[in-house]
């Protein structure tokens, strides 16, 4: 008995999507956090979201991830940050995980997006190496599908 092809059988195949798979967004703001999510989502961008209000709960995070087992870690691919927050800025706590756990995260980075017009908030952003960018609030989905086709993205979604 000769076994058909899958064109022979006429069988389609799920069509599967790539797609990064944690991502996290820093933002005090609840309106633009839930933008964020929303957008993540109608463009099919990441597998999984999570938003945080402030910083501080992010690094909570990642020192709870970083006692486990590795194979047990959820690390984030891909972290939104803004920038002008209380307690702690984004750049305070973008100084901290380059410190305090880039070694154990490597693979994270991230991406600027604030309400900022100062330009030396974007020039810092250029000269940070796990910065990917500075954009402007709030997230759009032109943008997510711009960001799937850079160097360090594009992995994810080929």
């Amino acid at each position: 008995m000769k076994v058909k092809s899958i064109r022979e059988q006429n069988l389609q195949l799920p069509l599967i999507k790539f797609m990064i798979n944690l991502v996290f967004g820093i933002d005090d703001d609840a309106t633009a956090s839930f933008i964020a999510a929303v957008t993540i989502k109608k463009a099919e961008f990441s597998k999984s979201f999570r938003s945080f209000n402030f910083p501080t709960e992010v690094i909570k995070y990642l020192e709870e991830q970083n006692k486990l087992d590795i194979s047990k870690k959820t690390i984030p691919d891909l972290i939104f940050l803004d920038l002008q927050m209380p307690m702690m800025d984004g750049w305070e706590f973008l100084d901290m995980f380059n410190k305090e756990f880039a070694s154990y995260f490597p693979q994270t980075r991230f991406i600027i997006l604030s309400s900022s017009v100062d330009p030396d908030d974007a020039s810092k952003a250029k000269k940070t190496a796990s910065v990917l960018g500075f954009y402007q609030k709030p997230l759009k989905v032109e943008l997510l599908n711009s960001l799937k086709n850079t160097e360090y993205l594009r992995r994810f979604f080929e």
